[in-house]
């Protein structure tokens, strides 16, 4: 399979490598696309070097030991971002860094994102500083009046500078801060990758580390779990949901009918599966969409869902990215019955398509967004549900003259609001927002 782009016809598994790069680090998307080129026909120094065994669709990189990355410096502006709908307020968590100083801050919105409040800084207090990136954001988590944010810190020396996980906590729907209780029981190395979700008796977080040393498969963690019922002043003891997935995917957790559904990376082969986790029984269901794709690093793809209401309570809808060479790209999946039987997967848009997510308002629609390559490089697509279960055109919501990804959603009354973060010189990045 070829796809077209600007510069050349590079070969998927190529080209996906390449949008890794641009996405996850904000690279020139021109020179990553002469230098995978370049890779592809054996020219010159490889961004990333690849093998495709065609009898197993096994995509393979040389650079798998982690410890010994090295991280290119990160723009300025906004390098994270969560948002978060709960009872008609929008929580939007950024990540700013600034001169090489980076701070977390919250702004929210009372009437769908038409206007926000000031920022307040969510980090005040906390001695670690963090280190946040597109793909491993702080997270936010709203359980009543009481809100949690989580991050990784920056640790000097440690693998990609990783250190423990910060919280810092309010009590007054994000107007002050202040430091909150660690829900690990493990601070031997870093954690990072969460995710988090509560309501108003419980909140739940997951998060990746690797407490009992690196699997013999390369380029895995383990995702682990603790929950609390008085907003997060004490937690659970951690448990461990699965011991081998992706080191570096981010994960998805929703609370819903007061049980917690988890979407995250597995290993071999590095599809999406899905769990739930009532009290402390965990039980994975299987697979969002079989591709029977063999990743060795780690591609920085995780994935999004949303619940259905009233009668279709029992609907899961979900977004799942893949770069297996004959199905690369962001696929819509639904099931019926919580979790267990899947759809057949339904590609948005291309086969270039990266990072997406998805969404439902109490109107009953629904919209998928992803990133994928346009004719200036990612740009921000967007695609509503029609009433047979097809899905309108594509459409453009980012600007053409920026390179734009990583893109959320949420409801926003009978609208929904998309975010995303985005470069017209891949020096500075900024946030990315419209109304669809």
């Amino acid at each position: 399979m070829k796809i077209r782009t600007n510069a050349s016809n590079i070969s998927t598994p190529y080209l996906f490598v390449l949008t890794l790069f641009i996405s996850v680090f904000g690279l020139n998307p021109g020179q990553l696309l002469e230098a995978a080129e370049a890779q592809y026909k054996n020219e010159g120094a490889p961004v990333a070097s690849v093998q495709q065994n065609a009898s197993t669709a096994t995509m393979k990189t040389e650079k798998a030991d982690h410890s010994k990355h090295k991280m290119p410096p990160k723009p300025d502006g906004v390098i994270s971002l969560d948002i978060v709908e709960k009872k008609n307020m929008i929580y939007l968590l950024l990540g700013l860094n600034e001169k090489g100083k980076q701070s977390v801050v919250l702004k929210t919105s009372g009437d769908s994102g038409k206007t926000w409040s000031n920022p307040v800084a969510v980090d005040a207090g906390q001695t670690l500083e963090p280190s946040l990136a597109r793909s491993n954001d702080a997270r936010l988590a709203v359980s009543g009046d009481h809100l949690l944010a989580f991050w990784t810190s920056y640790k000097e020396g440690a693998s990609h500078s990783a250190g423990p996980m910060v919280i810092t906590r309010s009590i007054d729907s994000g107007q002050h801060w202040q430091p909150g209780s660690s829900p690990t029981d493990w601070n031997e190395g870093s954690h990072g990758f969460f995710a988090t979700d509560g309501d108003e008796k419980q909140l739940h977080l997951v998060w990746l580390d690797s407490r009992h040393g690196r699997s013999e498969i390369k380029g895995t963690q383990g995702i682990r779990h603790a929950h609390s019922v008085d907003g997060g002043l004490s937690w659970s003891d951690t448990i461990t949901l699965d011991e081998v997935t992706c080191a570096c995917c981010w994960t998805s957790a929703r609370l819903h009918q007061d049980t917690l559904h988890v979407l995250y990376r597995d290993k071999q082969p590095s599809d999406m599966s899905f769990g739930t986790l009532r009290g402390q029984n965990w039980q994975r269901l299987g697979t969002v969409g079989e591709f029977n794709w063999f990743f060795e690093g780690c591609p920085h793809i995780g994935g999004g869902m949303a619940f259905g209401q009233g009668e279709y309570r029992n609907h899961v809808h979900t977004v799942v990215g893949t770069g297996h060479p004959e199905h690369s790209g962001i696929y819509y999946l639904q099931s019926t019955d919580g979790g267990k039987q899947w759809s057949a997967p339904l590609r948005m848009g291309d086969d270039s398509g990266l990072h997406g997510d998805v969404a439902i308002n109490e109107y009953g629609r629904l919209v998928v967004v992803w990133d994928g390559f346009a004719e200036n490089g990612l740009a921000i697509f967007a695609a509503e549900k029609r009433e047979d279960g097809t899905f309108s055109d594509p459409v453009r919501v980012s600007s053409p003259d920026v390179r734009a990804a990583f893109p959320r959603v949420v409801p926003a009354g009978k609208e929904f609001l998309i975010v995303w973060t985005q470069s017209k010189d891949g020096k500075r990045e900024e946030l990315g927002m419209q109304h669809f």
